[in-house]
């Protein structure tokens, strides 16, 4: 997350950590100590910087979002990013006005936004509008 902060033109980044687990001769047969209630410490104080931060919130709602969407979604939201009314994607799409709306407002729900303009707002804040989600998925 700091890199990521510090580095604003690196948009994801991967990190594999391998780990291996040594049993030592001396602990093998005992019960792993567990320490009393009132010694367990809260979560790192980062994790809670990284989830309060707005535009991390907001960054992960949009990829919760797409995670949920299948292709029909995906080029709904270019259309939406694009501007295209409801019934121009809908003649695009080869579906009803009604799929649109259905789809679109679960597309919204799943942002976490009330409608339409947010959900444009939102998109605008972290993808460019030369890109269109579709080809990514």
């Amino acid at each position: 997350w700091n890199y990521l902060i510090k580095n604003p033109s690196v948009v994801s980044m991967r990190i594999v950590v391998k780990d291996e687990m040594l049993i030592r001769g001396s602990t093998a047969d005992s019960a792993p100590m567990i320490p009393p209630l009132q010694r367990i410490r809260p979560v790192s104080t980062l994790k809670e910087k990284f989830f309060s931060d707005p535009h991390m919130k907001e960054i992960v709602m949009i990829e919760g979002c797409l995670r949920r969407c299948d292709a029909l979604d995906m080029k709904i939201i270019d259309g939406i990013a694009g501007g295209k009314s409801y019934e121009t994607l809908a003649d695009e799409l080869f579906v009803s006005p009604g799929t649109i709306h259905y789809r679109a407002s679960a597309i919204y729900r799943a942002a976490g936004v009330a409608g339409r303009s947010s959900y444009e707002d939102l998109l605008s804040r972290y993808i460019d509008s030369s890109v269109k989600i579709s080809d990514f998925f």
